[in-house]
């Protein structure tokens, strides 16, 4: 009957465990550029699903340790070009963080995120 009570946990996704977050500051003229651009519904559709085609997961979070919503692009499949990484946008609100990934991952990295690998830090927003 015990062993009935007792949950096994859910394994960890070795392909999440051994991934490296990604994690890029702007620069002062990047952020200003990022906040000054605005998004109809159409183009976050668009770009969400190009994203999904392109192999992306995209995955929205309270991201407490930056007191802060967060948006993280996940690849998938072992010869996508970012595989073992994961990208991490962040912001006010989950559609103002997924605007920063957006814009790293297109703008800034040309969607090829390379070696761009730090510690984690919190930084102050500025969306």
């Amino acid at each position: 009957m015990l062993e009935r009570l007792l949950v096994p946990k859910k394994p960890i996704n070795a392909n999440f465990a051994k991934a490296t977050f990604v994690s890029y500051t702007l620069s002062k003229e990047q952020k200003a550029e990022l906040k000054k651009s605005v998004f109809s519904f159409d183009e976050i559709d668009s770009a969400m699903l190009r994203l999904a085609e392109e192999g992306y997961k995209i995955t929205f979070r309270d991201d407490e340790f930056n007191d802060c919503k967060a948006c993280w692009l996940i690849p998938f499949g072992e010869k996508h070009p970012n595989e073992g990484m994961i990208l991490s946008g962040r912001g006010s609100t989950p559609l103002k963080a997924l605007k920063q990934a957006m814009y790293i991952h297109y703008q800034v990295f040309d969607s090829e995120w390379g070696e761009w690998r730090n510690e984690a830090k919190g930084e102050e927003l500025d969306d």
